[in-house]
C-alpha cells in the first residue's frame, strides 16, 4: 500500500503538477523570440497524457496480475531450457533497449532546458534568488520529462519483452514437426500458445488502441500549429516538440513491430505444417509406386534448392524454425497417417493466432490500413493548412462573414452573389463584392440578384461592422512597424484606416508638385490605396506577389527569342550602334545565357546571382529558378541614351529540332515565361534558313499565352535571298507561326537585316533594300512608343488589381 501510495505521488508530482507549472508559470510570454514557447501546449499535453496512460496500465497489471505473473515467469518452468535461456537474454537485452531510447532524449532536453535557463535568466519568472529558483526549476523540469520518457517506453519495452517470449515458444514449437510427434500432443501445445497470445492481447488491446488515438492526435495538433501560415518553426521553438514527436512515435512503433512480427510468427506456422503434410504424403506416394527406393527412418531429405544451389547460401540473418526452407526429416511423419496430417493442418488453416486489438489482429495488413489512414487525414490537414492560392473557401468564409453578426440566411445571398460563377470559393475582386454586399445588408439593404445593377454607390460605401477586425489591423500595423522599410531600403508610407477602403477620393488632396510623372503618381496611388488591402487579405498569396519601387522605376524591357545564330546579339549591337559587355557574335552558338543589356554608370558585367538579389533591380523574382539558372543569367551596363528609355534582354539560343534528349539545367520555358510577363516587347527572330519551329520553340511560344499583344516576329537576315525566294520564306514563316499561335490573325512581321553591313542589293535589288529601310523605320517607330505602352500597361496592371 505504501508503494503504491509513493509511485502515485511521484507521478502526481512529475507527471502532471512539474508540467503543469511549467507550462503556466515558466510560460515566458514576454521573452523574446528564442526563449517564446509557442509549442509549449502540445508538448506538454502530448508527453503527460501518454504518460498517463502508460503509468495507468502498468499499475492496473501490477496490481492485478502481479510483476512475476505478468511477466509470465511462474509458465516458464514448464518451457524448454532453450526458451528459459533466451527469455533471460531478452531480459537483459530490453533493459539496454530502455536506456537506449530514453537516455539520448534525456541528454536532448538537458541540453535544451540549460541553454533555455542559462541564456534567459533575467526574463524568465523566479522567487528569490534567480539562480536558485532557475536552477531548481531546471531540475524539476528535467526529472518530470526523465520520468514521463521511461514510463512511456518502459511499458512499450515490457510488451516487446512479452511478444519475445511468445516468439521463442513458437520457434520451440516448430521442432515438433521435426521429431516424430503424435497430433494430439502437436495441437494440445498450439492450444497453450494461442491462450498466451489471447491473454496479452486482451491486457495489452486498451493500451495500443488508446496509445495509438493519443499518439496521433498528437502528431496531427503538431503539424496543425506548425504550418500555420504565421507559424515560425525553428530549433528555438519547435525543438522540443519535435523531441516530444520522437518520443512518442518511437514508442508506437515500438508496440506495432512487437505485435505485427509475433502475429508474423504464429501465423508462419500454418506454412510449416503445409510443408511437413506434403513432405509426408509425397514420401508416402514414392514408397508405394516403387519409383524411388524407402528411405531408412533416420534419414533427411537434401536441402537443395530448385537451381541445385545449398539453401543456406542464401537464407537470412533471422531464418529460424518457422520460416526455413528445408525439407521435412523422414522420421518426423512415420507414424502419423494422412487424415490426421489434413485435419491438423486444416486446423492451423482456420486458427490463425497472433496479437488482437479488440478482434482486429495485428499484422502487415493491418498496418498498411493505419498508414492509409493516416496519410488520408494527413493530406486533408495539409489541405485545410498550406494553402498558398488564398482564395476563401466556404468554410473560412463561414468564419470570416460570420463576425458581421449578420444571420446565416442574410449570408446566404452575399455568397451566391459574391460568387457568381459558382466557383466554390472568393478570389479577391469576389471577395471585395461580398464585404460590400455584407456592408449593405448592415445597413438594412435587401440583398437581391440584382443589386449589383442598381444605383448603389459602392464607392462611398463604408466598410462593414467585423467584429474584432479593427483590433486586427492595429495588431498587424504594430508587427509591420519593425519591416517599415521596403527591399530596396525607402520607407513604406503607412496604410490608410479601414475606413477609406471603398472610398474613391483620397482624405486630403495631393499637391501636384508631389506627384512629379505618371509613375510616381501610380506609385504613390498603389503604396497609399492598394497595398494596405493587399497585406491586410494577402493578395500575394493567391494573385501575384506585392510591388516594389523597382517594378515601377524599371526601364521598359525588350525581350529577343530565336534559336542560335538568328541575329539576337548583333540586332542589339546593330540598335545601340557599338557593343557591349559580355557581347560575342560568331557562326556557332554563341550566347548560352540571358543577359539583361540595361543602362549603368559605366560598363561592366554583374552575375546573375548579384543583380537578382538588389533591391533595386526588378530581377528578385528569379531566384526562385535555383542557382543553375542564375549561373546562366547576368547583367550587363553600360552608358547609352539609348538604353536610358529601353533595356534589352538576350535570350541563350532555343535549340532546333524535334524530340530534343538535350535537357537545360533549369526551366527555360519558365523563365522565359517570367520574363513576358515582365517584359513590354517580345521579338521573336527568324532566319530564312531556319524556319522550323523546333518542340522547344513551340513550348517557349506557348508559355507567351496572354502576351499575344507583345509579341512581333522579325525576319531577320532577309537579304541572304532573293525576293522570289523571299516570298516563299514569308509564307513558310506565317504557316509554321499559324500552327504553333493556333490563332488565324498575323501579327506584325519586320523584314530586314538588322546588322551593321549595307544590304545585299544583288539578291534583293532596289525595291528589296527600299522595303528593309522602311520596315526598319517601322521598327525603330516602335521601339520608341515602349515607354508610354508601358505606362499604359502599368495603369492597366493597377486597373486589374
Amino acid at each position: 500500500m505504501a508503494t503504491a501510495c509513493l509511485s502515485w505521488a511521484t507521478f502526481v508530482l512529475f507527471g502532471l503538477v512539474v508540467p503543469a507549472t511549467s507550462h503556466f508559470v515558466l510560460a515566458c510570454s514576454s521573452c523574446d523570440s528564442r526563449h517564446g514557447r509557442p509549442y509549449d501546449s502540445v508538448v506538454q499535453l502530448s508527453l503527460s497524457s501518454v504518460a498517463t496512460l502508460s503509468f495507468v496500465c502498468l499499475s492496473r497489471f501490477v496490481r492485478k496480475y502481479g510483476l512475476r505473473r505478468f511477466l509470465f515467469f511462474d509458465k516458464l518452468c514448464d518451457e524448454s531450457e532453450t526458451v528459459r535461456r533466451g527469455y533471460t537474454n531478452q531480459l537483459n537485452s530490453s533493459l539496454k533497449l530502455l536506456l537506449i531510447f530514453a537516455i539520448p532524449c534525456f541528454v536532448a532536453e538537458c541540453a535544451y532546458k540549460i541553454w533555455w535557463y542559462a541564456s534567459g535568466a533575467s526574463q524568465i519568472p523566479f522567487l528569490g534568488n534567480v539562480v536558485l529558483s532557475d536552477t531548481v526549476a531546471c531540475v524539476m523540469e528535467l526529472c518530470s520529462w526523465l520520468y514521463r520518457t521511461i514510463v512511456i517506453f518502459l511499458v512499450c519495452v515490457l510488451f516487446h519483452l512479452i511478444c519475445h517470449l511468445q516468439i521463442l515458444r513458437l520457434q520451440d514449437f516448430a521442432r515438433v514437426f521435426q521429431v516424430d510427434s503424435d497430433v494430439g500432443s502437436v495441437l494440445s501445445e498450439h492450444f497453450r500458445i494461442r491462450r498466451h497470445l489471447r491473454i496479452i492481447s486482451h491486457r495489452y488491446r486498451g493500451f495500443v488502441l488508446c496509445s495509438l488515438i493519443l499518439i496521433t492526435g498528437s502528431q496531427f495538433a503538431s503539424l496543425l500549429i506548425t504550418t500555420k501560415a504565421h507559424a515560425v518553426v525553428d530549433i528555438y521553438r519547435a525543438g522540443e516538440l519535435a523531441l516530444c514527436s520522437m518520443t512518442l512515435v518511437t514508442g508506437l512503433l515500438i508496440i506495432l513491430r512487437s505485435a505485427t512480427k509475433i502475429t508474423h510468427k504464429a501465423q508462419a506456422v500454418t506454412s510449416l505444417a503445409a510443408k511437413w503434410h506434403i513432405c509426408a504424403t509425397l514420401d508416402t506416394f514414392d514408397s508405394t509406386e516403387g519409383e524411388t527406393p524407402r528411405h531408412d527412418s533416420g534419414q533427411v531429405f537434401p536441402v537443395v534448392g530448385t537451381d541445385g544451389e545449398s539453401d543456406g547460401d542464401d537464407a537470412g540473418d533471422e531464418e529460424d524454425e518457422l520460416d526455413n526452407s528445408k525439407l521435412i526429416p523422414a522420421y518426423a511423419y512415420s507414424t502419423i497417417s494422412f487424415q490426421k496430417r489434413q485435419a491438423l493442418v486444416t486446423y492451423f488453416e482456420n486458427n490463425r493466432a497472433g496479437i488482437t486489438v479488440y478482434g482486429f489482429i495485428l499484422d502487415r495488413s493491418t498496418l498498411h490500413s493505419i498508414f492509409g489512414v493516416e496519410l488520408a487525414l494527413v493530406l486533408w490537414l495539409l489541405g485545410k493548412t498550406i494553402d498558398g492560392d488564398g482564395r476563401i473557401t466556404g468554410n473560412d468564409a463561414t468564419k470570416f462573414f460570420s463576425l458581421s453578426k449578420l444571420s446565416r440566411q442574410d449570408l446566404k445571398p452575399v455568397w451566391a452573389i459574391a460568387d457568381s460563377k459558382r466557383q466554390g470559393y472568393l478570389g479577391f475582386i469576389e471577395f471585395i463584392t461580398a464585404m460590400q454586399l455584407v456592408s449593405l445588408a448592415q445597413s438594412g439593404r435587401q440583398i437581391t440578384n440584382d443589386i449589383l445593377n442598381s444605383d448603389v454607390d459602392f464607392q462611398s460605401l463604408k466598410p462593414p461592422s467585423m467584429e474584432g477586425l479593427d483590433e486586427l489591423i492595429a495588431k498587424k500595423r504594430r508587427s509591420l512597424k519593425s519591416n517599415d522599410t521596403e527591399a530596396n531600403g525607402s520607407p513604406t508610407v503607412q496604410s490608410t484606416p479601414s475606413a477609406n477602403w471603398f472610398s474613391s477620393k483620397p482624405s486630403r488632396k495631393a499637391s501636384l508638385s508631389s506627384v512629379t510623372s505618371i509613375i510616381d503618381g501610380l506609385k504613390r496611388l498603389y503604396i497609399q490605396k492598394l497595398k494596405p488591402l493587399e497585406v491586410t487579405y494577402r493578395f500575394n498569396d493567391f494573385v501575384s506577389p506585392a510591388l516594389t519601387n523597382s517594378d515601377f522605376d524599371a526601364k521598359p524591357m525588350v525581350m529577343l527569342l530565336g534559336q542560335y545564330s538568328t541575329g539576337k546579339t548583333t540586332f542589339i549591337k546593330h540598335l545601340l550602334r557599338s557593343s557591349y559587355p559580355g557581347a560575342h557574335i560568331g557562326p556557332e552558338p554563341t550566347t548560352d545565357r540571358f543577359v539583361v543589356v540595361m543602362s549603368g554608370t559605366d560598363e561592366r558585367s554583374v552575375p546573375g546571382n548579384t543583380i537578382a538579389v538588389q533591391a533595386d533591380m526588378p530581377f528578385s523574382g528569379l531566384t526562385t529558378f535555383g542557382t543553375a539558372f542564375l549561373s546562366k543569367f547576368e547583367c550587363s551596363q553600360m552608358p547609352h541614351p539609348l538604353l536610358e528609355h529601353i533595356t534589352f534582354v538576350d535570350t541563350p539560343g532555343v535549340l532546333s529540332g524535334e524530340k530534343q534528349r538535350t535537357q537545360r539545367a533549369y526551366d527555360f520555358t519558365g523563365v522565359t515565361s517570367w520574363f513576358a510577363a515582365k517584359c513590354d516587347l517580345i521579338l521573336l527572330l527568324f532566319d530564312p534558313h531556319k524556319l522550323d519551329v523546333s518542340d522547344e520553340f513551340k513550348r517557349v511560344i506557348s508559355s507567351l499565352h496572354g502576351h499575344d499583344d507583345k509579341i512581333r516576329v522579325v525576319l531577320n537576315k532577309a537579304d541572304q535571298v532573293d525576293t522570289q525566294q523571299l516570298m516563299r520564306v514569308y509564307g513558310a514563316l506565317m504557316w509554321s507561326l499559324g500552327k504553333v499561335l493556333n490563332t488565324p490573325e498575323v501579327m506584325r512581321v519586320y523584314i530586314g537585316s538588322f546588322n551593321d553591313k549595307p544590304v545585299n542589293e544583288a539578291a534583293v535589288g532596289p525595291i528589296g533594300k527600299e522595303l528593309f529601310e522602311k520596315e526598319q523605320e517601322d521598327l525603330l517607330s516602335d521601339l520608341k512608343n515602349i515607354p508610354k505602352k508601358a505606362c499604359d500597361r502599368r495603369v492597366s496592371l493597377l486597373f486589374l488589381f
